[in-house]
């Protein structure tokens, strides 16, 4: 997946490609809050840095979130 976002999302803005990358895995846009989350994430890394493996981490947190956890 993260492969997918970097090639699809090469030159846009990286919100764009948070938001890409949100609507893969949670099949939604993310909330403001969200965002904010993730930007600082990624950012913790400058855009030209970011490699697949930082996107890959990005992704095992979509995947490890509450929105794949079911409760009864």
């Amino acid at each position: 997946m993260a492969d997918r976002i970097l090639r699809e999302s090469e030159h846009a803005p990286l919100a764009a490609m948070v938001e890409r990358a949100v609507q893969l895995a949670w099949c939604r846009q993310p909330t403001a809050d969200e965002m904010h989350s993730a930007l600082a994430f990624l950012e913790a890394t400058h855009r030209d840095e970011l490699s697949s493996e930082h996107w890959g981490d990005f992704c095992h947190v979509l995947f490890n979130s509450n929105q794949f956890l079911y409760i009864e």
